[in-house]
């Protein structure tokens, strides 16, 4: 089948709307205005023409079924889950259960998104799109097994998808499988798209093969991609952390901490490549910061004992090293911060690969690369 160029979209859309003028209410003029509008990516025109079919025809399920999917486009999930919510119940439509689960795993309702639907998941023919939607939802649950077996499941008919061998990719990476996780990174890559989740991998598999420079290429592609992703600022962070970019490294981690303000280590990360950069005053600020949010965690008294030690405040940094001593006895922020009051922490070589090690210790994909790099490094 030919695909419209932009130039043919936008002329059935002048025309449609030049006949709209004249019938206002013309059921086939307002469909082919909202799907040429959708094709140019003029949302908000779309969005205009689906409200006028639905004002006409409300209780029609395929105007609705557009006008949902437009309020998706629009970013109004709210009002998209009510429509689609409404629509399960008239049907048992593929279609309207993929557009529910959609909304719901935009949301953030991962539960709900696989109860939307994982009785169509048997179906013969299932696209490639919704293989991904639920290899994404699982993944988002942590049926870390189940999803892979899903992905095994597709894998030779979804192979020319992109986004399906991203989102594999990530899983894998996730499920401690490195090979797999490069494997379907470069294939999706290959396609000549770039998929965010690809991106991350791709970087964090440079990472592990010691290669900072490709990391940080990867790393800032997939910011570009996506500049609310709060997976790839703290990555590209810790790369430039590791290649003692500290600059760089700062402005990247407050990026982190911004979109994952609960996310400890990106927290960890900013107060040690604070201190690295002599900012002492805004480490002490990160780490208490860092505390407030968990105070169980010995690695955030330790470091905010590492800032005391270095202003030369003994008591407190004392009563730090002991807060953290207590919750991990082998912490090694506590440990450098013993090292400061002992006056034998002057090497910056010392330094970085500590913090380092500390920082790899985090939770979460990036602690094995990092260990990985960090290892390499040392030898």
């Amino acid at each position: 089948m030919k695909i419209a160029t932009p130039e043919e979209l936008s002329a059935n859309l002048q025309r449609a709307e030049r006949y709209l003028a004249i019938d206002p209410a013309n059921p086939i003029l307002l469909a082919n205005a909202i799907d040429a509008s959708m094709a140019l990516g003029r949302v908000d025109v779309a969005l205009k023409h689906a409200q006028a079919a639905i004002a006409q025809r409300p209780d029609d399920r395929f105007v609705a079924n557009r006008y949902g999917s437009v309020l998706i486009a629009h970013g109004q999930l709210d009002e998209a889950a009510r429509v689609f919510e409404k629509l399960s119940t008239q049907t048992a439509d593929p279609a309207v259960a993929f557009n529910l689960a959609l909304v719901y795993f935009r949301q953030g309702r991962y539960a709900q998104a696989r109860s939307a639907f994982e009785p169509h998941m048997g179906q013969e023919g299932i696209s490639p799109a919704a293989v991904t939607l639920f290899v994404r939802t699982l993944h988002h649950l942590d049926e870390i097994e189940q999803a892979v077996e899903l992905v095994q499941q597709h894998e030779t008919r979804c192979s020319g998808d992109a986004d399906f061998l991203a989102a594999a990719s990530l899983l894998y990476l996730d499920n401690d499988q490195l090979e797999a996780a490069q494997r379907f990174s470069e294939a999706a890559l290959a396609l000549g798209k770039r998929p965010l989740e690809a991106l991350v991998v791709g970087g964090s598999v440079a990472l592990a093969h010691d290669d900072p420079a490709a990391a940080k290429t990867m790393f800032n592609d997939a910011v570009s991609v996506s500049p609310t992703d709060g997976r790839s600022w703290p990555s590209l962070g810790m790369v430039s952390l590791l290649t003692g970019e500290l600059s760089d490294a700062r402005d990247q981690l407050l990026h982190a901490v911004d979109k994952l303000p609960a996310d400890i280590g990106s927290w960890h990360a900013l107060g040690w490549c604070q201190i690295a950069g002599g900012e002492l005053a805004g480490a002490g600020h990160t780490f208490r910061k860092v505390i407030a949010l968990d105070r169980s965690v010995a690695e955030s008294h330790g470091g905010l004992a590492v800032v005391d030690a270095l202003l030369g405040r003994k008591s407190e940094a004392e009563a730090g090293i002991e807060r953290a001593l207590r919750l991990d006895s082998e912490g090694l922020s506590a440990k450098y911060a013993q090292m400061v009051l002992s006056g034998v922490s002057s090497d910056p070589d010392k330094f970085r690969k500590l913090a380092l090690g500390i920082i790899s210790t985090r939770p979460g994909h990036m602690r094995a690369m990092l260990a990985q790099a960090l290892a390499k490094r040392e030898r």
